[in-house]
This record gives structure tokens, C-alpha cells and sequence, in this order.
């Protein structure tokens, strides 16, 4: 394709919880298009394929176990990738957890994952790169978010506060 087709050509990308679902067609996608990725995850497994995959395109291309929702485990993560890149151009949080219960039914102990993954994760991992990102005077943060952010979902009333908090920080 085109030069503008090719947007991430030979950016360093981080996507967050990129072991499957969104995550690992987005790693693809962009290791597709020339840029050198890392591929974070809970599962180690699942990271190591999808690094695996990704680096089928002829670019560098690393798992990185660490959990978001520890602040210790993303300052860990990002400085390994300064170590291995020297850089991070783009950060995609796109770790999640969601509540599958309408909220009258719900306990406090399952609010915790959805807020901790969705929105402190996503502080936590944008307050680890955006100072990086302002002394190489380039960096594009990206936040998957859903329309329950907006609107609600009936059965994930958590996920979706989690969402919309992620939405106004953004």
C-alpha cells in the first residue's frame, strides 16, 4: 500500500493485554505495516505466540509479561522496552476486564478488576511513557474504550464506569 497506508512503519508499539481478543489483530496489523512491536500480556503463553506471529513480518518483535493493574510490574515493562528500543512511539492500552452481572446482583470484591485493568491500568501505563514520549518529543497514546462507555451495558455496569473514566481522562 501506500506510505500513508503504512502508518506505524518502523514505530515501536506497546499493546497492552495483546495476547488475544482486540489486542492481538491490532499487534498483527501494525507489525504488518513495519513496525517493531511488544506484545504485553498476563499469560506468558499467549504473548510469546503473538510475538511469534508478528515477528513473522520481518520485524523485532518481544513479549513482555507484566500485569497493569502494578504500577512496579509498567515502570518494569517500559523500561525494558527503552532498553530493547530506545524509544516507545505508540501505547495502546487495551487491557480489560469486565463484570458479567447486572450490578444488584454484583459483590465489591468483582468491582476491583474492571476498575484496577480498564482505568488504573491505563494511568498506570500512560504516567510510565508519557514523560519518555515528551523528552523524544514524539509519542501517540491510543485507549480502547467501548459504546458501554457512553451508554451502559446492562450486565458490565463496572466495565462501563471504568470505560467512561477512561474516556475523560483520555
Amino acid at each position: 500500500g501506500s506510505e500513508r497506508d503504512r502508518y506505524c512503519k518502523d514505530k515501536v508499539v506497546l499493546v497492552t493485554g495483546a495476547g488475544e481478543g482486540v489486542g492481538r489483530p491490532a499487534i498483527l496489523r501494525c507489525a504488518e505495516e513495519g513496525a517493531h512491536v511488544v506484545v504485553n500480556d498476563i499469560v506468558g503463553e499467549k504473548a510469546e505466540n503473538v510475538a511469534a506471529e508478528a515477528g513473522a513480518f520481518g520485524v523485532r518483535s518481544i513479549p513482555i509479561l507484566a500485569d497493569v493493574t502494578r504500577s512496579e510490574e509498567v515502570g518494569r515493562m517500559m523500561a525494558g522496552i527503552f532498553e530493547k528500543f530506545g524509544r516507545l512511539d505508540i501505547l495502546v492500552n487495551n487491557a480489560f476486564a469486565w463484570d458479567r452481572k447486572p450490578f444488584s446482583e454484583s459483590q465489591k470484591e468483582e468491582w476491583e478488576a474492571p476498575i484496577e485493568v480498564c482505568l488504573r491500568g491505563t494511568l498506570y501505563c500512560c504516567h510510565a511513557a508519557i514523560n519518555r514520549m515528551k523528552d523524544q518529543k514524539y509519542g501517540k497514546i491510543i485507549s480502547v474504550v467501548s459504546d458501554a462507555a457512553r451508554v451502559g451495558e446492562k450486565d458490565s455496569p463496572i466495565y462501563s464506569a471504568a470505560k467512561a473514566g477512561v474516556i475523560a481522562f483520555s
